[in-house]
C-alpha cells in the first residue's frame, strides 16, 4: 500500500466522520447509544452546506 492511498482513508469525510463518532460515542457512553451517535454525526455534516458560510469541501477537501 503507498503512502498516498493510506491517507486517503484518514482523510475521507466517512472515515473522519467514523471516528468522530466514535470518539463521541465513548464520551457518552451510558447517556446515548453509539447508533444515536453516528446518526446524529452524520446527519449534522449533511446538514452543513445548508447553513455553513465555509463549503465542507474547504474543510475536508472533498465536496460532499
Amino acid at each position: 500500500m503507498s503512502a498516498q492511498r493510506g491517507q486517503d482513508g484518514l482523510l475521507s469525510p466517512d472515515s473522519v466522520l467514523h471516528r468522530a463518532a466514535e470518539r463521541l460515542a465513548h464520551q457518552f457512553a451510558g447517556m446515548v447509544s453509539e447508533k444515536t451517535v453516528e446518526r446524529v454525526v452524520f446527519e449534522s455534516y449533511t446538514a452543513l452546506p445548508r447553513t455553513a458560510a465555509v463549503s465542507p469541501q474547504v474543510v475536508t477537501g472533498h465536496p460532499l
